[in-house]
């Protein structure tokens, strides 16, 4: 499984496809069920990128008990424990959980306006789309800066993927949660927020110097 990682951008690409195809066609609450994917497989290729020996665990793991490591929970808690920044961390992935995976009483779906208002069917929502779109876009992004520096690529590919996220993650509007937790109530601010920052600063620093 040499081209493992590949593979797993390859996965990432496939769901932010998707996940723009269902924005287009109004059914935002699924693509953001597409998103949280991508975070997952974000979360786990920077884990191998600050922690080497894990992709080798990972591809030898033979059983379920070895397979368990890997879950998106304990990823980030391997993140943790290493004291290192979680692209996808706690809060955002329970709200994309609560908002477009699991049952949850108080979620009202697809209510991306302004009277969150639930909806059936596709429909256009301006909140909507400006959600989905940056955290395609952030989710995206957290997938191809680890890709770039880890995948078994030519080193000027490898920076033309790094600088790529790093000039996505700067472009990416703010979202931001207020406290009903939910999607539908997301507000878009301009400026890049102090987490995405740390994410650009973060693969900047790990970029490959030239020899």
């Amino acid at each position: 499984m040499e081209h493992a990682i590949e593979f797993l951008a390859g996965r990432a690409v496939s769901y932010g496809l998707a996940a723009l195809r269902l924005v287009n066609f109004g059914h935002y609450d699924e693509a953001l069920a597409l998103t949280r994917s991508i975070g997952e497989i974000g979360n786990l290729l920077h884990l191998f990128m600050v922690d080497p020996s894990a992709i080798r665990r990972w591809l030898d793991a033979s059983n379920k008990a070895e397979r368990e490591e890997f879950e998106p929970y304990w990823v980030r808690e391997a993140l943790k424990t290493i004291s290192s920044m979680v692209p996808t961390d706690d809060e955002r992935y329970g709200v994309l959980c609560a908002t477009a995976i699991h049952p949850n009483p108080k979620v009202v779906p697809q209510s991306h306006n302004e009277n969150s208002i639930p909806t059936l069917g596709g429909y256009y929502q301006e909140r909507g789309q400006v959600v989905c779109i940056n955290e395609i876009a952030r989710a995206v992004a957290t997938v191809a800066g680890p890709t770039g520096r880890i995948a078994v690529i030519a080193p000027d590919k490898s920076e033309e993927i790094v600088a790529a996220a790093i000039s996505l993650m700067k472009t990416i509007g703010e979202t931001t949660l207020d406290n009903k937790q939910t999607f539908s109530q997301y507000t878009e601010r301009t400026s890049s927020s102090d987490e995405l920052l740390s994410l650009t600063q973060f693969l900047d620093q790990t970029r490959r110097k030239p020899s």
